[in-house]
């Protein structure tokens, strides 16, 4: 059998896999000019006063209170989501401990019995 085995080794050419080349076309996705980097070790008011924007210090202000508004908007709606699905399972949770808690004391219960 080990001579099939060899035989069919030898007797297979191997095949050259196939370089992928990539090409750049030049093409872009998305454009990322106005993409600043964000800071990581400074706060977002150092890092606007650094930029040279040409922005007013108005419009930033305004720019930063409607990102206030939006963040907060969309924090309430996830706890208000988070609550309402905590509301639907609080009955239910309930009853699972209540099961729980009385296989305990039935078992609690069984143990002394056996122990009298």
């Amino acid at each position: 059998m080990s001579e099939k085995k060899a035989a069919s080794k030898e007797e297979k050419p191997k095949k050259k896999k196939e370089k992928i080349i990539y090409v750049d076309d030049g093409r872009t996705l998305a454009d990322m000019s106005n993409v600043s980097r964000t800071a990581v070790f400074l706060p977002q008011k150092f890092t606007d006063n650094l930029s040279g924007d040409a922005k007013s210090d108005n419009g930033r202000r305004a720019e930063r209170r409607q990102a206030r508004k939006e963040y907060r908007a969309s924090v309430k709606e996830q706890l208000a989501t988070f609550f309402n699905a905590m509301k639907m399972m609080f009955l239910p949770m309930l009853a699972v401990i209540g099961c729980m808690v009385g296989v305990y004391l039935i078992l609690q219960l069984l143990y002394m019995l056996t122990k009298l």
